[in-house]
C-alpha cells in the first residue's frame, strides 16, 4: 500500500485556521478586506456582461438586460469599496427583520393550532416569542450583533480547521503504519520463499 499523505491535505485546514483567528481578533479588518473583494468583483462582473452585451450581435441581445445589470453590479461595487463597512453592518438587521417575519408566521400558525384545539401550540408560541425578541434585538442594535456573528463564524472556523487537522494527521498516520507493517509482511514472503527454494 502507497503512502497518501500530501501536504496540500494540510491547506484547507490551515486556510480555515487563519479565517477563524481574523473572525476573532481582526474582525474589522477582515470586513473591510471582504468588501473590497466583494466590490471589486461586482465591478469585475459587470464590465464583462457590459463588454459581452457590446461584442454580441443585436439580434441576440434583443429582451436582454446585460448592459443594465452591468451598469448596476458596477455601481453596486462602488458602493461596496466606499461603504463596505456599514453595509456588512447592516447584515445583521436584515437577518433581524427576516428573523422577526419567521416568529410572526409561527405566532400566526400557533393561533390556528390554538382555534384547533391542536397539541403542541405552546411550544410553537415559545420559539414564536423567542425568535421575535431575537429578531427585534439585531434590528435595534446590528453593529453588536454583527460582532457576535463574526465571533461564533470565527470559532467555528478553528474548531473546524482543529478538529481536521487532528483528523487528517492520524489518518494518515494510520494509513502509513498500515503501509509499513504490509511492507514487512511482504518482504518476510519473500525472504521464506526464497529459502524454501534453496
Amino acid at each position: 500500500m502507497k503512502k497518501t499523505f500530501k501536504p496540500g491535505m494540510l491547506l484547507l485546514p490551515i486556510l480555515y485556521l487563519v479565517l477563524g483567528v481574523a473572525c476573532i481578533v481582526a474582525k474589522d479588518e477582515l470586513l473591510r478586506f471582504l468588501g473590497l473583494i466583494v466590490g471589486i468583483g461586482f465591478i469585475v462582473v459587470g464590465a464583462i456582461l457590459i463588454i459581452a452585451f457590446i461584442a454580441r450581435d443585436a439580434r441576440k441581445n434583443i429582451l436582454r438586460n446585460d448592459m443594465l445589470i452591468g451598469f448596476g453590479l458596477i455601481a453596486l461595487g462602488i458602493v461596496m469599496l466606499i461603504h463596505s463597512e456599514e453595509i456588512i453592518t447592516m447584515i445583521p438587521f436584515i437577518l433581524g427583520i427576516m428573523i422577526v417575519i419567521s416568529g410572526a408566521a409561527k405566532l400566526q400558525q400557533m393561533v390556528n393550532m390554538a382555534k384547533l384545539g391542536l397539541p403542541g401550540w405552546l411550544p410553537t408560541f415559545i420559539a414564536a416569542v423567542l425568535n421575535i425578541v431575537l429578531g427585534v434585538l439585531m434590528i435595534i442594535n446590528p453593529a453588536s450583533w454583527a460582532d457576535v456573528i463574526m465571533m461564533i463564524i470565527g470559532i467555528g472556523l478553528v474548531f473546524s480547521a482543529v478538529t481536521d487537522l487532528i483528523f487528517t494527521l492520524y489518518y494518515n498516520r494510520s494509513i502509513n503504519n498500515r503501509a509499513d507493517d504490509e511492507t514487512v509482511e511482504t518482504t518476510f514472503t519473500e525472504v521464506e520463499s526464497s529459502d524454501e527454494k534453496a
